[in-house]
Protein backbone atom coordinates (compact mmCIF):
# COMPACT_ATOMS: atom_id res chain seq x y z
CA UNK A 1 0.00 0.00 0.00
CA UNK A 2 3.19 2.16 1.23
CA UNK A 3 4.37 1.60 -2.47
CA UNK A 4 1.30 2.11 -4.69
CA UNK A 5 0.89 5.61 -2.67
CA UNK A 6 4.10 6.42 -3.31
CA UNK A 7 4.03 5.84 -7.15
CA UNK A 8 0.98 7.44 -7.66
CA UNK A 9 2.49 10.67 -5.65
CA UNK A 10 5.81 10.42 -7.98
CA UNK A 11 3.83 9.86 -11.46
CA UNK A 12 1.40 13.07 -10.23
CA UNK A 13 4.32 14.94 -9.87
CA UNK A 14 6.40 13.89 -12.86
CA UNK A 15 3.35 14.61 -15.31
CA UNK A 16 3.10 17.63 -13.58
CA UNK A 17 6.42 18.75 -14.18
CA UNK A 18 5.80 17.87 -17.76
CA UNK A 19 2.80 19.77 -18.31
CA UNK A 20 4.81 23.22 -16.96
CA UNK A 21 5.33 25.70 -20.52
CA UNK A 22 9.25 26.68 -20.72
CA UNK A 23 9.99 29.94 -21.18
CA UNK A 24 11.55 30.77 -24.65
CA UNK A 25 15.05 32.06 -24.10
CA UNK A 26 16.18 34.64 -26.50
CA UNK A 27 19.75 33.48 -26.61
CA UNK A 28 21.77 33.12 -29.58
CA UNK A 29 25.70 31.89 -30.29
CA UNK A 30 28.35 32.97 -32.23
CA UNK A 31 31.23 30.59 -33.64
CA UNK A 32 34.91 31.02 -34.52
CA UNK A 33 36.22 29.37 -37.61
CA UNK A 34 40.34 29.56 -37.86
CA UNK A 35 42.53 27.10 -39.71
CA UNK A 36 46.23 26.11 -37.90
CA UNK A 37 47.79 27.44 -40.99
CA UNK A 38 46.49 30.86 -40.56
CA UNK A 39 46.00 31.44 -37.12
CA UNK A 40 45.71 35.22 -38.20
CA UNK A 41 42.70 34.64 -40.66
CA UNK A 42 38.87 34.02 -39.21
CA UNK A 43 35.64 34.18 -39.31
CA UNK A 44 33.33 34.90 -36.53
CA UNK A 45 29.78 33.95 -37.17
CA UNK A 46 26.41 34.88 -35.09
CA UNK A 47 23.40 33.03 -35.09
CA UNK A 48 19.84 33.45 -33.51
CA UNK A 49 18.10 31.03 -31.61
CA UNK A 50 16.75 28.95 -34.01
CA UNK A 51 20.47 28.65 -35.16
CA UNK A 52 20.01 30.77 -38.32
CA UNK A 53 23.05 32.97 -39.67
CA UNK A 54 22.64 36.54 -38.70
CA UNK A 55 25.77 38.22 -39.07
CA UNK A 56 29.23 37.08 -40.39
CA UNK A 57 32.54 38.71 -40.80
CA UNK A 58 35.84 37.91 -41.86
CA UNK A 59 38.35 39.14 -39.28
CA UNK A 60 42.34 39.48 -41.17
CA UNK A 61 45.65 39.96 -39.63
CA UNK A 62 44.41 39.36 -35.89
CA UNK A 63 44.58 36.28 -34.01
CA UNK A 64 41.31 35.72 -31.39
CA UNK A 65 42.30 34.12 -28.30
CA UNK A 66 38.53 33.34 -26.80
CA UNK A 67 40.23 32.49 -23.96
CA UNK A 68 40.66 35.68 -22.98
CA UNK A 69 37.78 37.15 -21.08
CA UNK A 70 37.68 41.22 -23.37
CA UNK A 71 37.20 39.21 -26.45
CA UNK A 72 34.62 36.95 -25.08
CA UNK A 73 32.62 40.40 -24.27
CA UNK A 74 32.96 41.89 -27.41
CA UNK A 75 31.50 39.26 -28.93
CA UNK A 76 28.84 38.86 -26.44
CA UNK A 77 28.11 42.42 -27.14
CA UNK A 78 28.43 42.38 -30.87
CA UNK A 79 25.82 38.96 -30.19
CA UNK A 80 23.53 41.09 -28.65
CA UNK A 81 23.70 44.12 -31.30
CA UNK A 82 22.98 41.53 -33.61
CA UNK A 83 20.05 39.56 -31.71
CA UNK A 84 18.33 43.00 -31.28
CA UNK A 85 18.16 43.86 -35.09
CA UNK A 86 16.27 40.54 -35.75
CA UNK A 87 17.56 41.13 -39.19
CA UNK A 88 20.71 39.85 -41.22
CA UNK A 89 23.30 42.63 -41.04
CA UNK A 90 25.35 43.39 -43.75
CA UNK A 91 28.70 45.17 -44.37
CA UNK A 92 29.34 46.29 -41.08
CA UNK A 93 33.13 45.68 -39.14
CA UNK A 94 31.24 44.98 -35.47
CA UNK A 95 33.58 42.52 -34.08
CA UNK A 96 36.46 44.85 -35.35
CA UNK A 97 34.98 47.79 -33.39
CA UNK A 98 33.76 46.15 -30.32
CA UNK A 99 37.64 44.87 -29.78
CA UNK A 100 38.96 47.97 -30.87
CA UNK A 101 36.65 49.90 -28.09
CA UNK A 102 38.13 47.46 -25.61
Amino acid sequence: MKTFIITVVLAFYGFNIIAQEKTAIKEGNWVIVSNIKTPKNSTVMFYNDKQELIYSEVITNKRLNIEKKRVKLALNQVLKKAMETEKVILDKNLVITALKTK
